[in-house]
């Protein structure tokens, strides 16, 4: 669960109403590994609430495959503090770096009070269990699956097979902006290949992070995965698939897979002033 309390999941937080009733409210928060902290802001009723009444839920989720979520309850602490900074941090989160430093800058004269909930003992879940097996496809003793199980630690481990940069916690933050992915296992359950399909909602899909273990190069498996991507991208609807690439790459793409080239433009955000 530590990716969904590290990530920027959805939430929400129950306060208690005089007549007993409970108002839910959608919320930020962030986990420091005790506890769960919200910044309310000042005059907000969830403060009235919390001062008559200091019991309240905090239930964090996920909105794609394995829907998982975790739920604490308990007397909030209300702490008197400057926010600025842990409404930054919260803010960062959810809108990246300088956007969560502008959100927190541009609220610096609204004050609010910091609401810690220790997280006890909570209530967890995954929903992995009651969801329909993928269709499984099996090649040369090689079983492929759409949206087929697998953990962060097994990228990790897939990405060093072949001297990529593997960064920990990579595959839970972009998960949940997938249209679906294919996941390649040998016959004893080592993942062996990956590709990721990420879409705009609509009729855009986009080929990204194909992968090969080290070991298992060279045999067709990275034309299987996209050969796969592609016909479960045109399952759910998309009229495009997209995919840029390195010029080496281009027998691959192009011959292998049946992709065509087209004009393209592209920014390289991270180099502009």
């Amino acid at each position: 669960m530590r990716s969904l309390l590290e990530g920027p999941s959805a939430a929400v937080l129950s306060t208690y109403r005089k007549d007993g009733t409970a108002l839910v409210s959608p919320v930020w928060f962030r986990w420091t590994g005790e506890a769960f902290e919200v910044v309310i802001a000042e005059g907000d009723v969830k403060l009235r609430h919390l001062a008559r009444d200091p019991r309240c839920v905090l239930v964090v989720f996920e909105t794609v495959p394995p829907f998982r979520g975790v739920e604490a309850r308990g007397a909030a602490e209300l702490v008197e503090v400057d926010v600025t900074p842990v409404r930054e941090a919260i803010a960062s989160r959810y809108l990246g770096v300088e956007a969560g430093r502008r959100f927190a800058g541009e609220r610096r004269s609204k004050p609010g009070v910091l609401l810690r909930l220790d997280a006890g003992e909570p209530r967890v879940w995954d929903r992995s269990w009651i969801l329909p097996a993928e269709s499984e496809e099996s090649a040369d003793g090689i079983a492929y699956r759409w949206r087929g199980p697998l953990t962060d630690e097994e990228m990790v481990e897939l990405v060093r097979s072949h001297g990529g940069n593997a960064v920990e916690g990579w595959w839970d933050r972009i998960r949940r902006h997938s249209l679906g992915w294919v996941v390649a296992r040998a016959a004893d359950g080592t993942v062996v290949g990956f590709v990721n399909v990420a879409w705009d909602g609509g009729d855009h899909a986009f080929l990204l992070d194909p992968k090969t273990h080290g070991e298992f190069q060279h045999r067709g498996i990275g034309t299987r995965l996209v050969e796969l991507a592609v016909r479960h991208a045109k399952d759910a609807g998309c009229e495009w698939l997209h995919v840029d690439f390195d010029p080496e790459l281009e027998p691959f793409y192009l011959d292998a897979c049946g992709f065509r080239p087209t004009p393209a433009g592209l920014i390289h955000l991270t180099s502009l002033p």
